[in-house]
C-alpha cells in the first residue's frame, strides 16, 4: 500500500505540474461541485418553471 500511495502521489504531482496553489484550489472546489451536481436530488425538488416538465 505504501508503494501505490508513492506512486499515486507521483503521478498527480506531475499532472498538476505547472499549477499554483490557487489553481490548484480552484480546481478541487470545480471538482467538488462537480461531484455535487452528481449526487442525487430528492423527491421534492421542484422542477425549474417556464419549462415543459
Amino acid at each position: 500500500m505504501r508503494r501505490l500511495m508513492a506512486v499515486a502521489a507521483r503521478v498527480l504531482e506531475g499532472h498538476l505540474a505547472g499549477f499554483d496553489a490557487a489553481e490548484i484550489e480552484a480546481l478541487k472546489n470545480y471538482l467538488g461541485r462537480m461531484i455535487d451536481n452528481g449526487q442525487p436530488k430528492g423527491d421534492n425538488e421542484r422542477l425549474p418553471t417556464g419549462g415543459k416538465s
